[in-house]
């Protein structure tokens, strides 16, 4: 029963007769942090309100989690403010998810808006925001997610969800994760069903440790304005940053991205690893602008190691990328694609800071500390989150870099603002594995002549 401060109050009945709108400090919350445990009064209160269809109100303050707090079929949640409303958790899981009993796609005309989670660090296995097939007409509006021990926003076979002004930073792995989904949250037996049909407006990724927006498997998303810009600090070692803003992985394909800010330091801005032989998974990418800090050493706006990006209405600031020599001449390259060149791993051989070995498949690896090389074995997996990204193979450490294979890049009307310093400027380098830095013409389609530079 919620506590009812004095008979004046508004009662539970009164406030569900006149529109559903539950106020959780009736229901015991205090909103005045650790230790006070607030789960379960915020947990009544969405309980009674999923019986009609009510929203949650909770006022501003802090009010800490010591477990999920799960959002009941029904029932909605709304803060004050992100500034106002803020749940706060040390738990290791899920701090805020959906309530999902196994129907499908049960979880609808849900909303949740005007509130911040911050997680702990400390635990690895915390994600802030975990929804499971939450689909239309939901809505997440005004929610930021920062500090937590894995990733920000989890997105697990969600269809047609709207989400808007929605910031994920500071958190240890990445800022959102769009994968496939799971029949419940006790088995997590993963299916085969992606989340799609999305659409994101202004939502945010900032100095998180992975990537700031990971597909693993996600189609038909589509994602306007915003920025992604991330530190990764659990890489940043000898001057190299290893990581990217947008990492595009397997089942990653029809997804669209229109007036994103991508900004470094990362290893690239934009990574395709979607693994696809046929190259038929595209990811499309509009009206870009992306900016690195000076000598931050981005190495490329783009690289397509698998599956197609199509690159369209580019605009670049003054940026430090790597370098690449064709016919003797050094040139600044914009994107590579069709990479397919990197030397095998070698048992006990003596291994510097930066060398690439292609290992375990075709996986490929950078050396972040140097030494020597294991007996047999070598590095392997493929591996994004700096909480395992590092691999120890003899005295060397490695980081997973990608995947060697053939990628189809398609880019139109660039336009790059270089400095005096930036040299030859050179839009794409396509390499195969007969002849490293050589055009690798049959797999670059659709490249215009819409290239300038300033």
């Amino acid at each position: 029963m919620p506590t009812i401060a004095n008979a004046n109050d508004t009662t539970k009945a009164e406030i569900a007769a006149i529109g559903g709108l539950f106020n959780a400090s009736y229901y015991g919350a205090a909103g005045t942090g650790y230790p006070t445990d607030d789960t379960s009064a915020i947990q009544d209160a969405l309980d009674d309100a999923a019986a009609v269809s009510g929203v949650v109100f909770v006022p501003s303050g802090e009010y800490y989690l010591a477990s999920t707090l799960e959002i009941t079929q029904g029932a909605s949640l709304m803060g004050e403010s992100t500034l106002g409303t803020i749940f706060t958790s040390d738990y290791d899981g899920e701090i805020i998810r959906n309530a999902y009993a196994g129907a499908p796609y049960n979880n609808r005309g849900t909303f949740l808006r005007d509130f911040s989670i911050v997680g702990d660090l400390a635990e690895t296995s915390q994600d802030g925001l975990s929804l499971l097939r939450f689909s239309t007409p939901s809505y997440i509006q005004g929610v930021e997610v920062s500090e937590c021990g894995r990733h920000g926003v989890v997105l697990q076979e969600c269809i047609g969800t709207f989400f808007q002004s929605t910031y994920s930073h500071d958190n240890a792995g990445s800022g959102w994760v769009l994968a496939q989904g799971f029949n419940n949250w006790t088995a997590r037996t993963p299916n085969s069903l992606p989340t799609n049909a999305c659409a994101f407006h202004s939502c945010t990724a900032d100095g998180n440790d992975a990537a700031g927006l990971h597909l693993t498997s996600a189609g038909g998303n589509t994602w306007f304005g915003g920025y992604i810009q991330n530190s990764y600090a659990a890489f940043n070692g000898a001057g190299s940053h290893i990581g990217w803003n947008i990492f595009l992985g397997a089942g990653a394909s029809g997804n669209s991205f229109h007036g994103l800010w991508v900004e470094g330091p990362c290893k690239c801005h934009i990574y395709g690893q979607n693994d696809d032989g046929a190259l038929v998974a595209v990811n499309t990418f509009t009206d870009i602008y992306h900016s690195v800090s000076a000598g931050a050493n981005v190495e490329r706006l783009c690289i397509s190691d698998k599956g197609t990006l199509v690159i369209n209405g580019h605009s670049g600031a003054s940026n430090v990328y790597a370098t690449t020599t064709r016919d003797g001449v050094t040139h600044t390259t914009l994107c590579r694609c069709c990479e397919d060149d990197t030397a095998a791993w070698a048992a006990t051989t003596a291994y510097s800071v930066g060398d690439l070995v292609e290992n375990d498949g075709t996986n490929r690896y950078i050396c972040t500390d140097a030494g020597t090389s294991a007996g047999s074995g070598g590095p392997t997996g493929e591996v994004i989150d700096p909480a395992s990204a590092t691999i120890t193979d003899g005295t060397c450490e490695w980081i997973w870099d990608g995947i060697e294979g053939v990628g189809r890049l398609s880019v139109i009307g660039i336009k790059h603002n270089s400095t005096a310093t930036l040299g030859n400027y050179l839009a794409i380098e396509a390499q195969d594995s007969t002849a490293p830095g050589a055009l690798y013409a049959s797999e670059l389609i659709l490249f215009t002549s819409g290239i300038a530079s300033s």
